[in-house]
């Protein structure tokens, strides 16, 4: 079977990139496709992702950009550039090649966000690198430089220190500055991940989408049940199943359509499953079933067997009909939703377990705690006011304002600071949401 890797990588690295292929021949066919910067990255991957089984992408904050803008694309993601390793090889041949050069006016860009120093000198003090890349990462996540860019401020940190005469070149992991750096005159290397690593990730990747194709084979559950009712009528019975086949037929699905006095369920696998909710971001099927004059609302399980796909879709239901909104579980327990919805994530069993907990210490429903873990996920900080609170969940701030404060009165948020806009008003409050459990 052709597997298809897209390669979605800088100006910089198209070349060695295409001629690390050539000299590598993978068991895979490549697609490579370049970017001028991180903003085009989202649009590339959305014009390829049915061509392809995995992403390579070059560089982890390219990586986390598609995280941010697409979240989970459900295949295989690998941020494919030099590691800590080579980069420190890299640093020693650099020093060998120029004897006389002071290491303290080397910079990393990947350091300029952080307070513990930009140079060459301070990253080889360094104890802990790993610390230093998720420090990075979580950089991704500022208002400004999701406003801005990264590669924007990382360009304009370099160059204010070029002109302050602070450095003599930079060692570059934010690839696509290269030519802008060049063009500057601000002396710049960025070293290329090795032959050797670059074979060995494409080959672990291989054995990843293996083992996604035979766990798309396990079967999957699907509920369809009325959002007002606890039964099914026999005309909305047979309007309902009537709906589903045509919708099956239209997509050349196979499964198997069984209809009582409570719901429609169909039974598939999760293959099947991925299309239907577009890698568990919506559910085409509610969409659908609008056409019915009665309101549909669906939970989808996945399980290593029947019986089990049959138990996460009762959990399933249940989370859809509190919420009025689909839901889906996993074969490892995990709540993914609402589908169709502005907020969804993913709820492992553990923090499923550890809600009730919250909820009453909290005295703030299972529901809204849920809905808070979220909002969270899907903002990717723990930081927010009490409109935003509001918009995320789709209620009034007067609302909003009471759940705040009933997390700040039981410990459960905390008071960050004000900010202020352009515009006349009063500062606005951030709070700091601090529910104790892992979303």
């Amino acid at each position: 079977m052709d597997v298809r890797i897209l390669f979605i990588t800088s100006h910089y690295f198209y070349p060695l990139t295409l001629s690390a292929l050539e000299r590598i021949q993978p068991d895979c066919t490549p697609i490579v496709v370049p970017y001028d910067d991180f903003s085009q990255i989202p649009g590339l991957y959305q014009q390829h992702r049915d061509l392809c089984d995995a992403v390579f992408i070059s560089g982890v904050s390219a990586k986390r950009v598609l995280e941010i803008q697409c979240g989970d694309i459900g295949k295989p993601l690998v941020a494919f550039q030099v590691d800590s390793d080579g980069l420190h090889r890299d640093i020693l041949r650099f020093a060998v090649q120029n004897e006389s050069l002071d290491f303290s006016r080397v910079a990393l860009d990947f350091l300029l966000p952080l307070s513990a120093g930009y140079s060459v000198k301070d990253f080889l003090a360094m104890e802990d690198i790993d610390a230093v890349f998720s420090q990075n990462q979580n950089w991704m996540h500022d208002p400004q430089v999701r406003s801005r860019g990264a590669e924007a401020l990382i360009l304009e940190k370099i160059t204010d220190l070029w002109e302050k005469k602070a450095i003599d070149c930079v060692i570059c992991m934010y690839s696509g500055n290269i030519p802008k750096l060049r063009e500057l005159g601000i002396p710049c290397r960025c070293p290329f991940l090795s032959d050797a690593h670059l074979r060995r990730l494409i080959r672990d990747t291989l054995v990843k989408i293996e083992l996604r194709q035979l766990h798309n084979n396990h079967p999957a559950i699907i509920q369809l049940f009325p959002a007002d009712s606890t039964s099914l009528t026999e005309a909305q019975s047979a309007l309902l199943e009537q709906a589903v086949n045509d919708f099956l037929k239209d997509h050349l699905i196979e499964a198997v359509v069984q209809t009582d006095e409570t719901c429609c369920t169909i039974i598939t696998s999760l293959q099947v499953t991925r299309f239907l909710t577009d890698e568990f971001r919506s559910c085409r099927l509610r969409r659908q079933l609008e056409v019915l004059p009665f309101p549909v609302i669906t939970g989808y399980g996945i399980g290593t067997t029947i019986s089990h796909a049959m138990n996460n879709v009762q959990i399933a239901s249940r989370e859809s009909k509190l919420l009025g909104q689909s839901f889906a579980v996993d074969s490892n327990g995990n709540l993914i939703g609402p589908l169709n919805a502005g907020i969804s994530g993913v709820l492992t069993q553990a923090t499923r377990m550890k809600l009730s907990e919250v909820s009453k210490t909290s005295s703030l429903s299972a529901m809204t705690i849920q809905k808070l873990l979220m909002v969270q996920q899907n903002r990717g900080s723990d930081k927010i006011t009490v409109s935003e609170l509001a918009e995320c969940l789709s209620t009034s701030t007067r609302n909003a304002n009471r759940i705040i404060q009933n997390l700040l009165k039981n410990g459960f948020a905390t008071p960050v600071y004000t900010q202020t806009s352009h515009s006349r008003g009063r500062p606005v409050q951030v709070y700091a949401l601090n529910l104790r459990i892992d979303p």
